[in-house]
């Protein structure tokens, strides 16, 4: 679960910094310098989509995760208070 987390964190952060980076790229230069200074300029968007992708996924993820473990957990409290009331009722009858 927490690693979900950090790894949803981590890909988060790499990709503003891309956005970041991209959108230096793209407004420094005219679009016919960018072609020349960056072809590679597709695969960093593709990349970018990527890693946005991949933190979705992992943010996604560490929160089914975490609802899962709160259902766990109540599920245990609803059990631990039918047992002490059972375990009341028989010590009273």
């Amino acid at each position: 679960m927490a690693s979900s987390r950090f790894a949803s964190y981590f890909f988060l952060l790499i990709s503003l910094i891309a956005i970041a980076g991209s959108t230096y790229v793209a407004v420094a230069y005219p679009k016919q310098m960018l072609s020349i200074m960056f072809p590679m300029f597709p695969v960093v968007v593709l990349i970018l989509c990527v890693l946005t992708f991949l933190s979705g996924f992992y943010y996604y993820k560490a929160r089914v995760d975490e609802e899962a473990q709160r259902a766990q957990e109540r599920e245990r409290e609803m059990l631990q208070k039918i047992v002490r009331k059972v375990a009341k009722g028989k010590s009273t009858g």
